[in-house]
């Protein structure tokens, strides 16, 4: 990010993607303008049950076939790679992200937490990541952690009003 943009920039990140998002902002905090942090919870505390995450932690056998086609289809090291990379991916689930969000009160960019009513991640767990978050808003919109595919009008509408002028002021 340094020698490509050069300057600070605004990160998205959805689901793992933004658990990388809020670690650049803690970890080089001169690369972050804003950040927007869509469906993610930070350690196990904000897991929510009962959704998508659950299914693969338990090798539902329709959601391990739609992984296996979607894996197959894109993978550089061919269909006969999935159970490696399932076995990598189900650790990483049941293991990460374990990061303390008092942590959190570091990052001083404007920031939104977004979320689904019914995504992976509990509401009160967002609303504590915004609270910790110095400059952190969180948002609650009907849907699920495919948010940004369900309803791409809402979700891009708010991301575009968030990273172009910011939100009214808590309490408005």
């Amino acid at each position: 990010m340094d020698q490509v943009i050069g300057r600070p920039a605004r990160l998205i990140g959805w689901s793992d993607g933004a658990v990388i998002a809020l670690l650049v902002a803690q970890r080089r905090p001169h690369l972050a303008a804003r950040l927007v942090l869509i469906g993610q919870y930070f350690n196990s505390a904000g897991r929510a049950s009962g959704g998508l995450l659950d299914d693969i932690l338990g090798s539902d056998p329709e959601a391990m076939d739609f992984l296996r086609q979607e894996h197959d289809r894109v993978s550089p090291d061919g269909p006969g790679h999935f159970p490696v990379f399932c076995e990598k991916m189900i650790s990483m689930y049941r293991a990460e992200p374990e990061l303390d969000l008092t942590g959190l009160a570091a990052v001083d960019v404007p920031a939104l937490v977004l979320q689904g009513d019914r995504d992976e991640v509990t509401v009160q767990h967002s609303a504590a990541v915004a609270a910790m978050l110095r400059q952190g808003r969180l948002a609650v919109l009907p849907g699920s952690h495919l948010l940004p595919i369900e309803g791409p009008g809402l979700v891009n509408e708010l991301l575009l009003t968030f990273l172009r002028d910011g939100l009214p002021a808590a309490g408005c």
